[in-house]
Formats: C-alpha cells, structure tokens, sequence
C-alpha cells in the first residue's frame, strides 16, 4: 500500500485532518511551524509469490507482511512455524514443501491482510459521513435487541 503523503508537508496534512479538535490538539498544531518532528512510516505491506524457492522458504512477515491494525503479525509468523513442523515431519519431500505451505497458509494470510487494511483504511478516512452512519446503528442496537429478547422471552440480566 502506498500512501500519497508528501513528508515536506506532513505538518499541512496534520492541521487539515485535526482541524476541528481543541484542547492539547489544537495546542500541538498551533506549535507546528514544518514537518521536523514528525515521524512519518508508512505502513507497508508484502505478500510474496511465491514464498519459497526450491528448498528455502520465508515465513511470517518476510512472506506476508501486514498492516498492524488486527496485530496479528507475531501470530501470524508462529501459525507458520506449526504449518512448516508439521509439513516437515509428515514426510513431505522437502522440494514440494513450500508450495504445500503456500498452499495451506495463503488463504488465511490473504485474509488477515485484507481485513487488517479496511480497518486502517477506516481509520484513515476524512469523510465522516460513513462514520456517524456507523455509530447510529450501533445506537440502534439496545433498542433491536430488547426487541429479539422479547419475542425469545429473554430477560436482561
């Protein structure tokens, strides 16, 4: 994922995205004068194809690097390591072991990248509109639950 921001203007960036916070906010960004201080990583992500070569194989962040967002990089790199011992002491030869593991793994590394990148991307949103949606249906749901427990003679505890 590349992001578009011009580390020369991180500091504009900032006071256009915060602009409606006060308080400490607001006294950091009356403080920025340039982007000096700031720091900036993007977040990068990887997804090799393939993850092996003949007998070598990378595993965990070198093969399927993922935004921080479900923080799921070390679980991810120790779900390899049990997928790799097991696959090594089933027997399978050691030429087929990576595109076996590539097989077992890819799916749900794919998934975990994806689902990691819409939360970031959700956090990263400017338009609040999808936001205040979001939040009046999650308002809404003691109203439509009372009204579930109801019809199933639930009591609230």
């Amino acid at each position: 994922m590349r992001h578009a921001l011009d580390p020369d203007r991180l500091h504009e960036a900032l006071r256009e995205r915060l602009v409606g916070y006060g308080g400490p906010v607001r006294a950091v960004l009356d403080a920025l004068s340039g982007p000096t201080g700031i720091v900036y990583s993007p977040i990068e992500e990887v997804l090799l194809d393939p993850w092996y070569r003949g007998r070598v194989v990378v595993a965990g962040d070198a093969a399927h690097a993922t935004a921080p967002h479900l923080t799921q990089g070390a679980a991810m790199a120790v779900e390899d390591a049990v997928v790799l011992a097991r696959l090594l002491a089933s027997g399978v030869p050691a030429a087929m072991v990576g595109s076996r593991f590539m097989a077992l793994r890819r799916e749900r590394c794919t998934f975990v990248q994806q689902t990691s990148r819409r939360i970031l991307l959700a956090e990263m949103a400017t338009d609040l509109d999808p936001v205040r949606q979001r939040l009046d249906r999650i308002r809404e749901l003691p109203a439509r639950t009372a009204a579930i427990d109801a019809v199933l003679g639930e009591r609230a505890w």
